[in-house]
């Protein structure tokens, strides 16, 4: 990987795609929240996307990128 630019596009490749996935699926939850009384399977999906979302997923991609977002935005000040 080379940090030859000052974008962090650039310089985070996949990881920011990572986190434009994870961004569009936190407003996916977001969004079935206002559902989630109606109906009991969409509670069920919730409940799961909410669990693995906000205490595993993004914790685990930050935990093991963290050196790439640390030389990236060293780079950008």
């Amino acid at each position: 990987m080379g940090y030859e630019s000052d974008s962090i596009v650039d310089n985070l490749g996949s990881m920011f795609m990572y986190l434009g996935g994870f961004i569009g699926l936190i407003a996916f939850v977001l969004l079935i929240r206002f559902l989630k009384n109606k109906y009991e399977w969409i509670n069920k999906i919730y409940t799961y996307l909410a669990n693995l979302i906000f205490w595993n997923m993004i914790l685990r991609m930050f935990l093991e990128g963290y050196m790439e977002y640390t030389i990236t935005s060293l780079m950008n000040i």
